[in-house]
């Protein structure tokens, strides 16, 4: 089964491929012009993937920042339980004896 990643655009070919499709008369002197139309697809890619690395790398800090600051509201929550007599709760309720 072949998936494709929604993402990904499909590949229009091989290099080898393109090579042999492009015209053997180039004014390249390395005649590496076959070249130009994937290496441009490639640094779109490249920054794409960079602008996702980057916003990734922002959505990890943040979450970070939440989870040190419920952190601290949890423990907050969890101190106070521990030290504020409830007085408004009859004892009756809890099935606990005053001595």
């Amino acid at each position: 089964m072949n998936r494709s990643h929604p993402l990904r655009r499909p590949s229009t070919g091989s290099l080898s491929s393109l090579a042999r499709s492009t015209d053997r008369n180039t004014t390249s002197p390395s005649g590496l012009d076959f070249l130009q139309p994937a290496l441009s697809e490639l640094n779109d890619e490249a920054s794409t993937l960079a602008s996702n690395i980057s916003q990734l790398t922002e959505l990890h800090d943040a979450l970070g920042t939440f989870n040190e600051s419920f952190a601290g509201y949890l423990y907050a929550l969890k101190m106070n339980a521990f030290c504020v007599e409830w007085t408004q709760v009859s004892c009756g309720i809890l099935g606990l004896e005053l001595s």
